[in-house]
């Protein structure tokens, strides 16, 4: 099983994207967030409806930290779910609020030390044995 797979992951990728929500509008967070989560098409979901999500009142840092959320999740679909990988990841799904400009950039420098430390996903292709 992979960390984006567990449900303690699962759950802490819902409430982190949810107290951003609530930071913003007082409606229910989507129902597309009902059920298991992939960190990659939640992020393409959040950079097509941007500009939606804009109209609802969310400022560029807090579509930041939604997209950064999922960029985590994402990442996490690369590693296994032994108990060290998941109690140093759980604790990532926990941006500082009241989401500002400089917290937004923070967040996004330390899921991209994150994604750095786990080293690169593996290439696949035509062209593997090279």
């Amino acid at each position: 099983m992979r960390v984006s797979d567990n449900e303690q992951i699962q759950l802490a990728f819902r409430q982190a994207v949810q107290r951003v929500w609530k930071q913003v509008v007082d409606t229910p967070m989507p129902s597309s967030l009902d059920g298991a989560i992939n960190g990659a098409a939640l992020l393409e979901g959040i950079t097509r409806a941007q500009d939606s999500l804009e109209t609802l009142g969310f400022r560029p840092e807090h579509i930041r930290v939604l997209k950064t959320l999922c960029v985590l999740l994402k990442h996490c679909t690369r590693i296994e779910a032994t108990p060290t990988n998941l109690g140093m990841v759980e604790p990532l799904f926990c941006p500082v609020t009241p989401v500002t400009p400089a917290s937004a950039e923070a967040f996004e420098e330390v899921v991209a030390a994150f994604a750095s430390s786990i080293g690169a996903p593996k290439k696949r292709g035509w062209f593997r044995w090279f």
